[in-house]
């Protein structure tokens, strides 16, 4: 009975860590976790690009980066723009920033709830497969709402799995979009697969749809 209780007690440590280490990686653990974590969300990525426009992105922001290789496929798509990357955790931008030293990508270690960017500054906002990880979700879509262009875009793609655990409430799209309406904002358009989600969104005072 003791060898049980224990060992359960050490898998809910375990359990708990990891899930620390997926929200704010750090030491060694968080840079083989940010590795093997690209390969689960790298085609993800690369799926999500076939659905943004390739005009008018003067400046992107990458939210929640991990060691940068999701801002790599902006930089490889979007060769002319200005692109920032953003990470709470100090390892994952020091690794970031090692992959691309002399690069013009500009990596910062910022929380997406206050990011201090200049209001209307990104014509392009991309989070891959990290909302569900916000410290406080309605603060970091007010923050990227103030920062984002007056014709720019949104972008968040992730696993379905990840929605249905960490964000039961925004399955169903018609909630998330009202959810979203109260904060100002629009969804314009959803993609999905078997695995994998998108949405598009944009200030819901602009009339274009795309």
């Amino acid at each position: 009975m003791v060898y049980v209780v224990l060992s359960i007690a050490v898998l809910a440590g375990l359990f708990f860590y990891l899930l620390k280490q997926s929200k704010e990686p750090t030491g060694i653990v968080g840079v083989y976790m940010m590795r093997l974590w690209n390969r689960v969300y790298l085609p993800m990525v690369d799926w999500s690009l076939t659905y943004i426009p390739r005009t008018g992105n003067k400046r992107i922001l990458d939210v929640g980066v991990g060691n940068g290789r999701s801002t790599q496929r902006l930089a490889a798509v979007f060769p002319d723009s200005e692109i920032y990357g953003i990470d709470v955790s100090q390892k994952a931008i020091e690794q970031a920033k090692k992959l691309y030293e002399g690069s013009m990508i500009a990596f910062e270690v910022k929380d997406v709830i206050k990011t201090s960017y200049p209001s209307a500054y990104f014509e392009l906002i991309c989070v891959y497969q990290n909302h569900f990880h916000w410290s406080d979700l309605e603060k970091g879509l007010n923050e990227l709402n103030r920062i984002l262009a007056s014709e720019g875009i949104i972008v968040i793609a992730c696993e379905i799995s990840k929605v249905k655990y960490y964000l039961p409430d925004f399955i169903a799209v018609e909630k998330f979009q009202a959810y979203l309406n109260t904060l100002g904002l629009k969804l314009i358009d959803i993609e999905q697969n078997s695995g994998w989600i998108f949405y598009k969104i944009e200030h819901a005072n602009n009339d274009v749809y795309v």
